[in-house]
């Protein structure tokens, strides 16, 4: 198993900062939020990256629906790494929401 360091941990710190504020200048555009959340994963966040990928998802609703698939699929990659059924991952999103 891979060991962290504590400067690619730095590294990814420093993107979540940079992805956040990318995502909170471009509220409209899907992928800043999904790389945010992936950022979050790697992160060992979850909460987090759930939080970011619904953002996502929400926007491909709106303005990219050939997205929308791409988006569920992370969340579902999500919802395996948690080790949550569907339905509580639904709740989970409710509650971000």
């Amino acid at each position: 198993m891979k060991q962290t360091s504590d400067v690619e941990v730095g590294y990814v710190s420093e993107a979540i900062k940079v992805l956040k504020e990318n995502s909170e200048r471009n509220p409209e555009h899907a992928y800043s939020l999904k790389v945010l959340g992936d950022a979050y994963y790697a992160s060992k966040l979850p909460f987090d990256a759930l939080e970011a990928y619904k953002g996502a998802l929400l926007l491909a609703e709106q303005h990219a629906p050939s997205h929308i698939a791409y988006f569920r699929q992370q969340l579902e990659r999500l919802q395996k790494a948690m080790n949550v059924s569907k339905q509580n991952l639904n709740s989970l999103l409710v509650k971000f929401l």
